[in-house]
């Protein structure tokens, strides 16, 4: 019988483009709000799925204008949540 051999995956990647950085910026400012409530973390894949509409010129200035709310975790999903019509 031959024996099944499983690659390992390393989840510490970094990040390997300039917009998949700033991503993981705002990953580490949301997730800990989101664990002293009992919330599953946001994965970055989320995150970056919700953040397609900003372009990438502009993430920087919204990750800054995000840190200047009150409340990062508020402005951010305000921001980024499907506008209902």
């Amino acid at each position: 019988m031959k024996r099944l051999e499983f690659k390992t995956v390393d989840f510490k990647k970094k990040a390997n483009s300039y917009r998949a950085e700033w991503i993981s910026k705002f990953v580490e400012k949301l997730n800990p709000p989101r664990i002293e409530i009992n919330l599953k973390p946001l994965p970055i894949s989320r995150v970056a799925m919700l953040m397609s509409h900003i372009k990438t010129s502009e993430i920087e200035y919204f990750y800054n204008e995000c840190k200047r709310a009150k409340n990062f975790s508020k402005k951010w999903w305000w921001t980024v949540k499907p506008k209902k019509t």
